[in-house]
This record gives C-alpha cells, sequence and structure tokens, in this order.
C-alpha cells in the first residue's frame, strides 16, 4: 500500500537529504529543482521489472560503481547499476545512488524517453522504499545512463535500525516506464483535454473476431490502472512526512 511514509517509535527517519544526523521533523535543505521532481512513497508490491538481493554489499563498497542485473524493458536491455558511496559526479556525495544504463546497439533517429522508479526493500517493516524521478530521461547513442543521485543518505541507508540494510544484505529493484511521442493524443470533444494512450491498441479485425473473445455479446471489458503517486509536505512546518 502506498502512502505517507511511517512515523512510528519503531522508524527512523529516511528523507533527511543533507545532515545524517537529522531526526524525522527537523528542517533540512534541498533544491528546488529536486524539491518538485523527485518523489518518495511506500509500496507493498515489488518491482514490476528489476529486482536484485546484494548478500555483501560491503564488499561493493570498495568499488565506485557496481552493476548488479541486466533486464528487458520494451524491448530494449537496461543494467541497473548502484554507487555504494554516491555519484560524485552528479552531486551525491554521501548518498546512495542508482541508475539504469541502456545497452545494446543505437539507432540515431530513435532515442527512448522514460520515467525512472528505484526501490529499495525495508526488511524490517516488509516493503519498499520507491523514490521516483518525474522528470523523463531521454536515453540515446550520446547519454546512455539515468538516475537518482540521491536515494537515501549514506547514513541512513546504513543504519540497520531502518531496515534498508541488515547484515550486510540488502535489496533493489527498478521499473521503467517508457514513453513513446506517438503515445500522446490531444482530445478537443467539448474542451480540451491531453493524455497519455495508445491510439493503435488492437486492430479493429481482431476485436471484432469471434475466436479473440474480445467482444462477446456485443460487450467488451475494457480494464484502466493508474497509479497517483504524491509526496505530503507539510508546507508551514517544512517538515517531510
Amino acid at each position: 500500500m502506498e502512502g505517507k511514509l511511517p512515523s512510528s517509535e519503531h522508524s527512523k527517519p529516511i528523507l533527511d537529504d543533507t545532515n545524517e544526523e537529522n531526526r524525522l521533523g527537523q528542517k533540512f535543505d534541498v533544491s528546488l529543482f529536486e524539491f518538485f521532481v523527485v518523489v518518495r512513497v511506500l509500496r507493498d508490491r515489488p518491482p514490476a521489472h528489476c529486482i536484485v538481493k546484494v548478500d555483501s554489499f560491503s564488499l561493493l563498497q570498495q568499488e565506485d560503481q557496481f552493476e548488479l542485473t541486466e533486464f528487458i524493458v520494451g524491448d530494449y536491455s537496461w543494467v541497473l547499476s548502484v554507487y555504494p558511496n554516491g555519484n560524485k559526479d552528479e552531486n551525491g556525495d554521501g548518498h546512495l545512488s542508482l541508475h539504469v544504463t541502456r545497452t545494446g546497439k543505437f539507432n540515431f533517429g530513435t532515442p527512448v524517453s522514460a520515467l525512472l522508479r528505484f526501490f529499495v526493500y525495508d526488511q524490517i517493516r516488509e516493503n519498499y522504499l520507491i523514490v521516483s524521478d518525474l522528470m523523463e530521461k531521454c536515453f540515446h547513442a550520446m547519454k546512455i545512463r539515468g538516475g537518482i543521485s540521491k536515494v537515501l543518505p549514506l547514513g541512513t541507508f546504513n543504519d540497520a535500525s531502518n531496515g534498508f540494510l541488515v547484515k550486510d544484505c540488502c535489496i533493489f529493484g527498478a521499473e521503467l516506464l517508457l514513453i513513446n511521442v506517438s503515445n500522446w493524443f490531444v482530445s478537443r470533444g467539448g474542451g480540451f483535454y491531453i493524455g497519455c494512450g495508445n491510439p493503435d491498441f488492437i486492430p479493429l479485425s481482431d476485436l471484432h473476431d469471434p475466436l479473440k473473445g474480445y467482444l462477446v455479446d456485443d460487450t467488451i471489458i475494457i480494464e484502466v490502472s493508474i497509479e497517483v503517486m504524491v509526496k505530503q509536505i507539510d508546507m508551514e512546518k517544512e517538515k517531510w512526512f
């Protein structure tokens, strides 16, 4: 279940972006850019595209970057990588950084845009912290990597009581929402709307084919799933929840 981060005697802050000694409710600074672009929520459901368990994370901390696993999304190959000491080239020093890299051959005329969502499993509360970048990343021959440099402060991640790194074990994951420009449409029926969909979802010949089973007794069942992610902030007290 997604929602705001729990506040209880059993949980410690996981969103202190600048001071590893901060505690829940204390003020801390973030850039306006990151403030509006990156959101953090909790979810019970595991990531759909990639999940990997690291049994000896301390060994990775000897490396600047480590490739965890390869996975497929949208007919493209991707590699999930972790910067155990932070991606210093992108202002991630002192934080856990997670990135994905597109691999394989590239067509210069067809860049791929995606929204990135990274997961860190809380082994105590048995749910996932999701850190999502709401600004799409464009992958092409000149830019094959994208990610979030400040997923968690290292002090927060390394504290076993927070559940992310327990007995040198941690679990990471990733989901990618690929964005195709052809999937965006504009409707002006009684108003002006903009949305995302697939104008060529299914051929009409398949829809009306009785052997396909889509249309039975002049009835068709369509299901739509929309996942809304928000970051709840007490603007008056400048606290994260």
